[in-house]
């Protein structure tokens, strides 16, 4: 989760909001030791924003799977404002800075006689803008803004923007789906031949070429005996000792053919979720 919140969201985002969550830790502290000087109307701001910033990222910690990173767009609005304020923190912007009023004043006195002077009323000024507050809002507009505007518009068919950290990510768009890999432990610890495991999955979703970052390049330890391979839906299985048929992809009006079903040997389950299922070509060889 942590890793989908640096890789979709602008380092000008989730840096800030780091800042920002140290920065309410601090004057949280501060202001119940009765040793801060902000207000308490600013200081219910920071409060409610850090609790909502902390719990729904503690919340979303807890999935254990993910596919496709809309999956976590509620996180979106509290990082991008938690990460707002901490900008603002650093550059130093003050609410109410950006327009300013002025006040005129008139005083009449007697010339000849010595009174008080009286002052009349204050008649409301025009606004101003404040010339160094609006080179502030003009970068915090830019720093988050702009990058994911741009990601927006120059990658088509895409998800949009990635941060300046992982610029390779929308090159291709791959499904991190772990039912893959807990239906390839359970074929290892259920089967003692050597064979051939075909994983379902639309072409270019689990290889696109760089084996450093595809499903195979970060699941090496369950290669041995066992021989893992991309496989399409729409291919023959014939060639394949055992099918890994994930339960997205039948979602989608991918089913199993009507020949395999009734050589389901596993169904790999979240909860009351199922993952994927697990066919082999000769059920016997499970034990």
């Amino acid at each position: 989760m942590l890793y989908i919140l640096l890789a979709k969201l602008s380092i000008f985002i989730t840096f800030p909001a780091i800042f920002f969550t140290l920065f309410a830790v601090v004057h949280l502290v501060l202001y119940h030791l009765h040793k801060s000087k902000l207000q308490v109307a600013e200081i219910t701001s920071i409060a409610f924003l850090f609790i909502w910033l902390v719990s729904i990222v503690s919340m979303f910690s807890l999935l254990n799977i993910v596919v496709g990173t809309h999956y976590h767009l509620p996180l979106a609005p509290a990082v991008a404002l938690a990460g707002a304020c901490g900008l603002a923190t650093l550059l130093r912007y003050r609410r109410g800075a950006l327009l300013q009023s002025s006040s005129s004043t008139a005083s009449t006195a007697n010339s000849n006689i010595e009174l008080p002077a009286q002052t009349s009323p204050a008649k409301p000024g025009k606004l101003r803008l404040n010339g160094r507050a609006a080179i502030i809002c003009t970068a915090l507009a830019l720093l988050l803004v702009a990058p994911h505007l741009i990601g927006l518009s120059t990658n088509y068919a895409a998800e949009g923007y990635t941060s300046e950290l992982f610029q390779s990510e929308n090159s291709v768009l791959q499904v991190a789906y772990p039912g893959y890999r807990e239906a390839g432990l359970w074929l290892i610890a259920h089967t003692h031949s050597s064979g051939t495991v075909g994983l379902v999955a639309l072409q270019g979703t689990l290889n696109h070429g760089d084996y450093a970052s595809s499903w195979f390049g970060y699941n090496q330890a369950l290669e041995g005996r066992l021989k893992f391979s991309e496989a399409h839906p729409d291919a023959s299985s014939s060639s394949f000792n055992y099918l890994v048929w994930p339960m997205h992809l039948v979602q989608r009006g991918y089913v199993i053919p009507q020949a395999w079903r009734s050589h389901i040997v596993h169904i790999v389950m979240g909860g009351n979720t199922v993952y994927c299922y697990i066919i082999a070509s000769n059920p016997a060889t499970i034990n």
